[in-house]
C-alpha cells in the first residue's frame, strides 16, 4: 500500500464531499464516511508500522521521521473528513 495512493485516495474523498453538499445526497455522504474511516484506520496502521520500525533502530532517520509526518497529515486529514461529514 502507497503513500500517494492515500493521499489521492483523500482527494476523491474530499471531492465526494462537496459532490454529496451540493447535491445533498445521503448515500454519497455515507460512502464518504465510510472512505473517510477506512483511510483514517489504514493511516493508523501505517503510523503505528513505521514508529515500530523507528523504535527498533538504533538510529532515528530523517526519512523515517518525515515519513511519519506525512502519515500523521493523512490521518489527521481524514479524521477532519470524517468529522466534517457527520456535522453536513
Amino acid at each position: 500500500m502507497k503513500l500517494v495512493e492515500i493521499i489521492i485516495g483523500i482527494g476523491i474523498a474530499m471531492v465526494l464531499i462537496i459532490v454529496g453538499v451540493e447535491l445533498g445526497l445521503e448515500v454519497l455522504k455515507k460512502i464518504v464516511r465510510i472512505i473517510a474511516m477506512i483511510s483514517f484506520i489504514a493511516y493508523t496502521v501505517l503510523f503505528m508500522i513505521l514508529s515500530y520500525d523507528t523504535f527498533t533502530q538504533s538510529e532515528i532517520s530523517d526519512i523515517g521521521v518525515r515519513r511519519r509526518v506525512t502519515v500523521l497529515l493523512g490521518m489527521g486529514s481524514s479524521f477532519v473528513v470524517f468529522i466534517a461529514i457527520n456535522y453536513l
